[in-house]
């Protein structure tokens, strides 16, 4: 009939019957039909006594078949797990596909794997262990790992803002300080401009500049992180009353240090501490204590 065409373009036929005895035990009986070779080229049966079975049966049965397809078996090892750490829960990635948590072993068709231990930080996922191994027939591999915190987290860029107070040689003054980072892991290196003012009558010393500065993270717990910071440039340094109209160039350095943590999304609020030198016609050293406000990008 023309209805059924389609049918005889199947080059196999999967039939059978899944019936329960008069003894309560679950029956499984499939076999495969090849039309080029005209016969059942296979044949499944299984008996199942618990339905909690059923699944873990039909799931062979549907292998088994697949192995007449292709002509080969689909073989089986199994993967272990043994790891040690932090208490924290983790999931067992296979092949990029999720197949359980806290797992101690797991069934796997024998071959080639890939294998990711997956742990969930506050920033996302991340990886305690990422690796290939070849799972043989019917044998155990196992695979040992350490749980570990979350990696601290490394901006590509940041913009840091730090406003503070200085004591120079008795007097007080402004400092403002903004700098553009780019990051290499803790390494940062970046660019800044300031402005430095010498809260003085007699001698309001003006400094305006930019530098070149390289900083590193040093994390601390899950949140703080320490950055230490070496900065060097050059300012135009100014002084101006009504009897002196000075103005000519200076070298700059500082060393700093930032204590930070974070806020909301990518900004961080810290203290910030530093000694300064300002080297041009006279010595300008400075000590100086304020805040530091960090976005990364």
């Amino acid at each position: 009939m023309a209805g059924q065409e389609p049918y005889f373009e199947l080059d196999y036929v999967i039939f059978g019957s899944i019936q329960e005895d008069s003894g309560r035990v679950i029956q499984m009986d499939f076999s495969v039909y090849s039309r080029e070779e005209g016969q059942v080229i296979h044949r499944y049966q299984d008996s199942i006594r618990s339905v909690f079975e059923l699944f873990d049966a039909a799931d062979y049965a549907v292998l088994t078949l697949l192995g007449a397809f292709v002509g080969s078996n689909i073989e089986f090892g199994t993967l272990a797990f043994i790891w040690s750490g932090i208490d924290e829960s983790f999931t067992v990635r296979i092949n990029g596909n999720d197949v359980g948590t806290d797992l101690e072993s797991v069934e796997v068709l024998a071959g080639v794997v890939t294998v990711e231990i997956v742990q969930q930080g506050l920033r996302g996922e991340y990886y305690a262990y990422q690796g290939r191994h070849r799972v043989l027939k019917n044998q155990v591999t196992s695979i040992e790992f350490e749980l570990i915190p979350e990696p601290p987290e490394f901006n590509r860029f940041g913009v840091t803002l730090v406003p503070d107070a200085a004591l120079y040689s008795g007097s007080l003054g402004v400092n403002v300080r903004g700098s553009a980072q780019f990051q290499l892991g803790a390494l940062g290196l970046g660019v800044g401009g300031l402005f430095h003012q010498v809260l003085e009558d007699d001698a309001p010393v003006r400094n305006i500049g930019g530098y070149l500065q390289a900083s590193y993270i040093f994390p601390i717990g899950e949140k703080l992180r320490f950055v230490p910071s070496l900065s060097a440039g050059a300012v135009q340094q100014a002084i101006t009353t009504d009897v002196i109209d000075y103005s000519a160039l200076a070298f700059y350095t500082a060393l700093d240090g930032v204590l930070d943590f974070p806020v909301v999304s990518s900004f961080r609020l810290g203290l910030a501490a530093g000694y300064h030198v300002f080297i041009g016609e006279f010595l300008l050293p400075s000590i100086h204590v304020g805040a530091s406000v960090y976005w990364g990008l």
